[in-house]
């Protein structure tokens, strides 16, 4: 660049030995840089906290301007953060506007919250995720955590390498918080959506971390959430947990989760905040908890889940569907009788109590009739059951016949020339101007309504012979 006539200065290294080489006078004024917006300490190669708090009102435009001016992309101090944007949601369920005047509780709580911020001045996190002198590497795993609760939601990664000596190191990688919807939603939901949370941050940082993982983990200290991962594939759920449960099984397997003591949960610090003077958490926040220090093979020996209830919310309900075969329950009827009178008369009351069961789905109510059965009622039986036995036996002539087509040539009533009344297959004749209902219904030959039909008739008219039966049947 020199050669090309461009003098570059500002030169700032966390290597002794290259600015060594580089003139004092081109060298950065400051240890301290802004790289993406994160102040990185050369000199201890540490990213730190500036935080430079500019007067603005007690408004909840003001407040919200003071908590985006929080640039935190790793997350890092997302814990802190979340108590400042609790308070900006407080104000938008409250409806206050952009520049009202807040609530008196709300602004000693907003104060509470600038006067620890200072406090993030003296925190620091190593840049390396391993520190310079650990031994040769034998073993790196990423163990992501992830916890829910009536504030909000979050997850946390983790990387924990062992070398050769069996030394632990773990180190925070990226952490992220998000506050609950102002709609409320259900403690199981709220976890539920912090286990998915978690596997976003897992599916970017396997593709982003330049790393061969040994093992990954995944915990949580919900117990229902287990329930719902392991035993998805035997349960069905409604969608909002469907949905989410087929991401984390598309990113994980059931076999990677695991359940974890609130109290060692540091997503758990995550999903409530904390104020930046609790110097106890943050310590949990920024390396973990104590027993990813232990031995690998106790990090897994954790109770399996309770099998999901019958009862539970979000399991779908089984609903189980009856089907009846109308036809099978006519055939069964018809073949029980050998009167057509005790036919029409079990079709007649059949056809009764179908009325009777409807009454309670109509808005208009039907007229019911009491005692005996009526005339009418015995028509209506008979008329009910040729229809059924014509639909039995013509349903192709009856397809074309009322769709205005001629029955095919091959159709044994093709030579009746036949026409639909009343819903009804009949031989049209000359009468069918004058009173289409005495035009005659065709009946299939070889069928067991038939047979009854032709026997009432032969028995009322005296056992007449086949042509006088015949004639008394056409009337």
């Amino acid at each position: 660049m020199k050669l090309g006539g461009f003098q570059l200065t500002k030169w700032l290294s966390n290597s002794r030995e290259v600015l060594n080489v580089i003139p004092e006078s081109e060298r950065a004024p400051s240890s301290c840089d802004r790289a993406l917006g994160v102040l990185w300490n050369v000199n201890e190669d540490k990213i730190c906290f500036k935080v430079t708090l500019e007067k603005k009102p007690f408004t909840r435009r003001g407040i919200l301007s003071v908590v985006s001016a929080i640039y935190d992309p790793l997350g890092l101090v997302s814990p802190a953060s979340l108590q400042a944007k609790d308070i900006v949601q407080s104000l938008c369920r409250l409806k206050i506007g952009w520049d009202d005047q807040i609530p008196h509780n709300i602004s000693n709580e907003w104060q509470t919250w600038l006067s620890t911020l200072s406090s993030l001045e003296k925190l620091s996190v190593n840049r390396l995720f391993r520190p310079q002198g650990f031994g040769t590497v034998r073993n790196t795993q990423l163990h992501i955590f992830s916890d829910g609760s009536e504030r909000g939601y979050g997850a946390c990664a983790y990387l924990r390498f062992v070398d050769v000596h069996d030394n632990v190191h773990c180190s925070l990688v990226i952490g992220k918080s998000h506050l609950a919807p102002i709609k409320q939603m259900s403690i199981p939901r709220l976890e539920l959506s912090g286990a998915v949370l978690g596997c976003r941050l897992f599916a970017m940082l396997s593709e982003e971390l330049d790393m061969n993982f040994d093992h990954f983990t995944f915990w949580t200290d919900s117990m229902i959430v287990l329930g719902y991962i392991i035993y998805n594939v035997f349960k069905r759920f409604k969608t909002f947990v469907g949905n989410r449960l087929s991401i984390i099984h598309e990113t994980t397997s059931p076999d990677q989760w695991h359940h974890v003591h609130t109290s060692s949960n540091p997503a758990d610090i995550a999903s409530r905040g904390i104020s930046a003077y609790d110097s106890e958490k943050l310590n949990l926040w920024l390396n973990g908890p104590m027993f990813l220090q232990q031995d690998s093979k106790k990090l897994t020996k954790n109770p399996l889940p309770l099998e999901i209830a019958e009862n539970d919310n979000e399991v779908k309900k089984e609903v189980l569907i009856n089907k009846t075969s109308a036809a099978e329950c006519l055939d069964s009827i018809i073949d029980r009788y050998c009167s057509w009178t005790k036919l029409r008369r079990a079709v007649a009351w059949l056809l009764r109590y179908k009325n009777f069961c409807r009454q309670r789905y109509l808005k208009h109510k039907l007229k019911m009739v009491d005692g005996n059965l009526t005339l009418e009622e015995m028509q209506t039986a008979e008329h009910n059951i040729m229809l059924y036995v014509q639909k039995t036996a013509f349903s192709s002539e009856i397809n074309n016949l009322q769709n205005s087509k001629p029955v095919k040539k091959d159709s044994s009533i093709a030579s009746l020339n036949p026409m639909i009344y009343d819903d009804l297959i009949r031989v049209q004749g000359r009468l069918q101007s004058r009173n289409q209902s005495n035009c005659p219904v065709i009946l299939p030959n070889k069928n067991t309504v038939t047979r009854l039909i032709m026997r009432h008739i032969h028995e009322n008219n005296g056992h007449a012979g086949k042509q006088h039966v015949l004639a008394a049947s056409r009337e």
